[in-house]
């Protein structure tokens, strides 16, 4: 019996798919595929307490204009050029603080860990 199990054990390992650590991805938001130094660790930290500021901020902006989005709806007529202003104003602070996350993404990072952290950009985008 261990005889088989030794060989099935040799033989997962054998056919196991190897992976690369620095391709390894387990959590959403997840940055240590990166490999950071230590300076870009403390600038980056710096990035994403910022960056959770500004979601905190936003998800305030959507509350509120969700809100105002529904008294509109319920109103005896529909006003589109409204609506169109609340969406826009929505999309427009949502795209900015997801243009400054990655402006100053870009500015610490070096080549290789840019080629690696494209794959992961859409975790990054606010819906």
């Amino acid at each position: 019996m261990k005889i088989i199990f030794l060989f099935l054990f040799l033989i997962s390992i054998v056919f196991s798919d190897g992976h690369d650590d620095d391709e390894h991805h387990l959590y959403k938001k997840d940055l240590t595929f990166l490999a950071l130094n230590s300076s870009q660790q403390i600038i980056v930290k710096k990035i994403l307490q910022d960056y959770r500021i500004k979601m905190k901020s936003l998800k305030q902006t959507q509350k509120m204009l969700t809100s105002q989005k529904q008294t509109l709806f319920l109103q005896d007529k529909f006003d589109s050029i409204k609506m169109q202003r609340f969406n826009r104003e929505w999309s427009d602070k949502a795209s900015f603080a997801e243009i400054e996350f990655l402006e100053r993404m870009h500015a610490i990072l070096t080549f290789e860990q840019k080629k690696k952290f494209i794959h992961y950009m859409d975790e990054w985008e606010i819906d």
